[in-house]
């Protein structure tokens, strides 16, 4: 049997080879993190701090790719990603959106639930351009990690309507929650900041340190030592 020449790839299996390519070889974190200084000075320069962004998907080939990307990206601050009905059905954009997430290292990002169909026409899927997986028939582990909801122990409905009573909104509960948790282990434990940032689920502890200045205005080290001293103040 011959070997298939690359003109005779259709573009969906063009597209599954590259984002498989991406998510499997040490591409994404190698050269993407090469670029991250200069991309994050010339925002610097420019008086510009990474974009907060809500990103809502429906992976798909085209977009788990950009997924990859986004999230190498210093360029971009990842509040919350969700996964709604399109290229496929949503049972299948929710565990691509988490299996994406999973691979870039970047578990620390919550990933949620969206529609499960249009608003005012039936659902139109394109299993056909994206395979039945939604990847090109590119098979991927089942995602470790859990949607929102999932991990709350509720359904995606019940989550939206108590976020709705209580008025408040996910990135900034999110925010919240992880910083008085990062505060907490920084001034009553001995662990190392790598565990921290393990136990809380950064799977890369210079995530965690970029996350913990953004929310408190100091790095983690600069927290603890500052605990510390404040805590030896007191007992004398």
């Amino acid at each position: 049997m011959g070997t298939r020449q690359s003109p005779d790839w259709t573009r969906r299996e063009f597209v599954t080879s590259a984002t498989t390519a991406l998510a499997c070889s040490g591409f994404a974190s190698q050269s993407f993190a090469a670029q991250e200084p200069a991309a994050r000075q010339r925002r610097s320069e420019a008086g510009q701090g990474p974009l907060h962004v809500i990103l809502d998907t429906d992976p798909g080939v085209d977009d788990a790719l950009a997924l990859l990307l986004a999230m190498r990206s210093p360029e971009l601050k990842i509040e919350a990603i969700t996964a709604v009905a399109g290229n496929v059905p949503l049972e299948l954009t929710l565990p691509n959106a988490l299996r994406m997430v999973e691979i870039a290292g970047r578990t620390e990002i919550p990933v949620a639930a969206g529609a499960r169909a249009p608003l005012v026409r039936r659902l139109v899927t394109a299993a056909y351009a994206h395979g039945e997986n939604g990847l090109g028939g590119a098979v991927f582990p089942e995602p470790k990690i859990k949607a929102v909801a999932e991990r709350l122990g509720m359904s995606e409905r019940s989550l939206r309507r108590h976020l709705a009573t209580e008025r408040a909104t996910f990135p900034s509960l999110r925010i919240e929650v992880l910083s008085a948790r990062a505060k907490q282990l920084l001034t009553e434990s001995k662990l190392p900041i790598k565990e921290i940032a393990s136990s809380m689920g950064f799977s890369d502890v210079t995530a965690f340190h970029r996350a913990f200045k953004t929310w408190t205005g100091m790095t983690a080290a600069a927290f603890r030592a500052a605990s510390s001293a404040s805590a030896q103040g007191k007992i004398r």
